[in-house]
């Protein structure tokens, strides 16, 4: 049985057309019919379990802990803002009102990706699959599947008419290729495994398929990420390592240190600085803030419990319900 769960970006759905509106002078009179449109299209997609409408707080802890984080972003003033929030949460008012079994989740001073994160982690523990509507780079890292039972997989889908994306785990293929051997061994079954590769086949056809290594995306993260405004982990005056270097850091990590990466350890702050070192032939004397930059990207990037606040977690624990 493939349990798949559909998790929407609200803020993604809200953002994605605005700039195209606003340029063809329609914002005004047509933002709320695409968001309901589009509400519509996404949650009927495919027979979803369940179905998590996500916005991200008018706060942001992640601005308290490092207030230059997204520090280079900008809106457009010429835009009344006032007004596509008004629209936004209209929205939000006619689903709560009309489709009940929508949870529309918002928590005070968390961002969209904290929320993703732990449905997403919460239902894989359950062995259900999560469909999620986005184009954000930082949930990359949880593009995963399972690959030991087959339970689960994680897929993102970037819903633009001029670039649509869906993003999967590098071995998808063994995950699509394991659910039809099941049911080709078991006619007699009847769970929805071919009501669900029927649906991945077809929607998959004709959009941009992207492999995932979620891995080596958070590792990227870490490194330093500049839409996001996080200095890299080693500064040379203004410059830090370039995508070039993050990927021979990454393999020469890979080739010295096999298996999976535990980012919560020790062990691999202490072996990432050496690998950096070594790459860049620096001395000891860059450790101490190596370490600092290293500690602060990873709470910041990493979507996990232990990178967020205790308080900020434990009532994202008691808000979400599932």
């Amino acid at each position: 049985m493939i349990n798949l769960n559909l998790i929407l970006d609200g803020n993604f759905l809200l953002n994605k057309n605005i700039s195209s509106l606003w340029k063809n002078k329609i914002l005004y009179s047509e933002l709320y019919n695409i968001l309901e449109r589009d509400f519509h299209i996404l949650t009927h997609l495919f027979n979803f379990r369940r179905t998590f409408f996500i916005s991200d707080s008018t706060n942001n802890w992640r601005k308290d802990f490092y207030p230059e984080y997204k520090g280079t972003r900008k809106k457009d003033e010429d835009i009344d803002w006032k007004f596509i929030y008004q629209e936004f949460g209209e929205l939000k008012t006619q689903i709560a009102e009309t489709k009940k079994a929508v949870q529309l989740i918002q928590v005070d001073r968390m961002e969209g990706d904290d929320i993703v994160a732990f449905l997403t982690k919460k239902l894989n523990s359950m062995g259900e699959s999560v469909f999620i509507i986005s184009c954000d780079s930082d949930l990359y890292e949880l593009i995963y599947q399972d690959d030991l039972f087959y339970k689960y997989i994680n897929i993102m889908y970037n819903y633009k008419y001029n670039d649509e994306r869906v993003y999967l785990p590098e071995q998808y293929k063994l995950f699509i290729n394991n659910i039809v051997k099941i049911f080709e061994e078991d006619i007699f079954q009847t769970n929805n495994e071919m009501e669900f590769i029927e649906f991945f086949e077809k929607f998959t056809s004709g959009k941009k398929v992207v492999e995932i290594n979620n891995e080596f995306e958070l590792f990227k993260k870490i490194m330093g990420h500049g839409k996001d405004n996080i200095k890299s982990i080693f500064m040379q005056g203004n410059r830090g390592i370039g995508d070039a270097g993050i990927q021979t850091i990454y393999t020469l990590y890979k080739d010295t240190y096999p298996g999976t990466i535990d980012f919560t350890s020790q062990s691999f702050q202490d072996n990432l600085i050496d690998i950096i070192k070594f790459s860049k032939r620096l001395d000891d004397s860059h450790d101490e803030s190596m370490r600092e930059r290293l500690i602060r990207n990873l709470k910041i990037v990493k979507l996990d419990e232990q990178s967020t606040p205790k308080n900020l977690y434990e009532k994202m624990q008691s808000i979400i319900k599932i």
